[in-house]
């Protein structure tokens, strides 16, 4: 176990000795989560006033041992006591937290031969978050969208989750308070993650129950006179999924046939990509080479207790400290095509595997669920 020192940078002091710390990130999350909680030290008097460093609202950098998880604000500051203890629980978010929460503030509310990138861009300015994208995803995010109008009441967050499934795309909150679209990425770590020896606990879900032989997207546009601008129809067929099903959704934005296509498309493999998925908990925040561990990147996992032996694409890390277990890092991990990727080496997930652990044919694959869904910093 490699502890960290976790500090809090506020108004320009350094806070440290923290009781329990938790960070969240995921590439499908646009804003980092973090849970502090620390002592202090008493007793207080009834007529005392304990030093309020955190009100709401403070600007905060959050390190570990000098690496950034995430630049943000303080959302809630909770004290409480008793007879013996005094103890404070701080709880806050990411800079692009306003993208996910606020109403969109645009002049006009539409948008016309704007790129995915532009459209996002303006919609984060009023509140002043960054968003840009990775270079897996630059290409898509540079097509331009003919027409585009959002939804009063609606969030930034949620009408470009409108768009970006159309392209094979997701939003991702980064350690720097930014937002990245993007989409599955050739990055890797350092190591791997092996049952009996860096892995703490582990499971995993192989399922068919959210995956369709067939996905269907119906969608329209209000531009052109052609029959497709009108009735455009989007098909695609997991040819591996063994029943026989039908999932017709809506396109979540207007889109020529070209669109609805890659949506099709997107919703099959996503729920493929999803259909293989492991958890895994390994005593530290850092992989083999001493990086921290970081959504959308790619690591080898060994575990033939869950039939696993590929490289899977890590969704969402959630990092913990406390004074009791220790250091922690718990990995959501996942077949690369579930963000647009390519599935990537070996695989021992699949139907050939028995209730004895045996492989016959070496097969690849496997199944488990996806679907949409989620909290509201979250692209189910």
């Amino acid at each position: 176990m490699a502890y960290e020192i976790v500090q809090l940078a506020a108004d320009g002091e350094i806070f440290e000795g923290w009781k329990e710390v938790t960070v969240t990130a995921a590439i499908n999350q646009a804003t980092r989560t973090f849970d502090l909680e620390v002592t202090e030290i008493g007793p207080w008097g009834a007529n005392t006033y304990p030093p309020f460093h955190f009100p709401p609202g403070t600007r905060v950098d959050l390190y570990a041992t000098g690496s950034l998880l995430t630049k943000g604000y303080i959302l809630e500051y909770q004290p409480s006591a008793d007879a013996e203890s005094h103890g404070v629980s701080l709880n806050g978010v990411g800079e692009g937290y306003q993208f996910v929460n606020s109403s969109p503030d645009h002049e006009t509310g539409q948008f016309e031969n704007k790129t995915i990138e532009q459209i996002a861009q303006e919609l984060g300015l009023p509140f002043d978050v960054t968003v840009k994208s990775s270079p897996e995803a630059a290409q898509a995010a540079a097509e331009k969208v003919p027409w585009f109008r959002i939804r009063r009441g609606s969030t930034p967050w949620a009408e470009m989750m409108r768009l970006l499934p159309q392209r094979g795309l997701t939003m991702s909150g980064q350690a720097d308070g930014s937002i990245e679209i993007t989409k599955a990425s050739q990055q890797e770590h350092a190591g791997a993650l092996i049952q009996g020896q860096n892995i703490k606990s582990m499971s995993a879900n192989l399922s068919i129950a959210s995956r369709f032989k067939e996905t269907v997207v119906p969608g329209q546009s209000s531009l052109g006179t052609e029959d497709e601008d009108f009735e455009a129809l989007g098909k695609a067929e997991d040819e591996e999924m063994p029943i026989k099903s039908r999932r017709e959704r809506p396109s979540t934005a207007e889109g020529k046939q070209d669109a609805v296509q890659k949506h099709a498309e997107y919703l099959r493999d996503r729920s493929t990509g999803r259909s293989t998925q492991a958890t895994i908990t390994t005593p530290s925040f850092r992989d083999k080479a001493g990086e921290l561990w970081t959504p959308n990147r790619l690591i080898h996992v060994a575990a033939p207790f869950l039939k696993l032996d590929e490289t899977m694409l890590i969704e969402r890390v959630v990092f913990h400290q406390d004074d009791t277990g220790g250091t922690t890092a718990t990995l959501t991990l996942v077949q690369p095509q579930a963000y647009g990727g390519n599935k990537v080496g070996g695989g021992l997930s699949g139907p050939p595997w028995n209730a004895f652990g045996n492989n016959p044919a070496g097969g690849n694959g496997g199944y488990s669920g996806g679907g949409y869904g989620g909290d509201p910093y979250t692209q189910g």
